[in-house]
């Protein structure tokens, strides 16, 4: 696995994994390497080139089972690499990815498409005991201060305000919440 980074046209610090750009600063790397292993199902929703699902690939035991759901093949970079790449809409997929979560063992769920407060309000419900639920360019509060020190020039696209209710119906607890917040993600553990 190659990791490396790419300074973006408007500045911000960015992950690349075997030459591709991922939407996330390279920070997040010490942080998954930790954690990715811990899980026997990881599920991803929002491929996109598909930079991040590699890194996932190369982080996750070897038994455990990976799934990125894309809506489109459009700029998917990484099919032909053995990696199990869905293109459908997840919100018309919810049973099947339902099932997937339900599957035998610790799940994670990487919301990471275009609706990431509704695939959090979609799927938590479906996560069995300390199951995982995170989801990109999330802001809980330190947003902003966390992007300057980072240089990550985007705006968010999830709020702890839209998915709060969902949290606590579903008796998530934060999860190395600090950690993951200083590298742009919300992190919750299914009690």
């Amino acid at each position: 696995m190659k990791i490396g980074t790419h300074t973006g046209r408007n500045g911000s610090n960015m992950l690349t994994v075997d030459d591709i750009v991922a939407g996330q600063t390279p920070n997040i790397v010490p942080l998954f390497e930790e954690e990715i292993p811990k899980f026997d199902n990881i599920i991803e929703i929002g491929t996109s080139l598909g930079a991040l699902t590699l890194l996932l690939n190369y982080l996750k035991k070897e038994d455990a089972s990976l799934i990125s759901y894309d809506i489109s093949e459009r700029g998917v970079q990484i099919f032909g690499r053995g990696i199990d790449v869905r293109i459908g809409d997840c919100f018309k997929l919810v049973d099947e990815i339902a099932e997937e979560i339900q599957k035998e063992g610790r799940t994670i769920l990487l919301c990471d498409g275009g609706k990431k407060n509704q695939e959090v309000n979609t799927f938590a419900q479906y996560l069995k005991s300390d199951d995982v639920i995170a989801c990109h360019d999330y802001e809980g509060g330190r947003f902003g201060a966390i992007g300057r020190e980072i240089i990550w020039k985007f705006g968010s696209e999830s709020k702890l305000k839209h998915i709060e209710s969902t949290l606590k119906k579903y008796s998530l607890e934060g999860y190395r919440y600090e950690e993951f917040e200083n590298v742009l993600w919300g992190c919750w553990r299914k009690k």
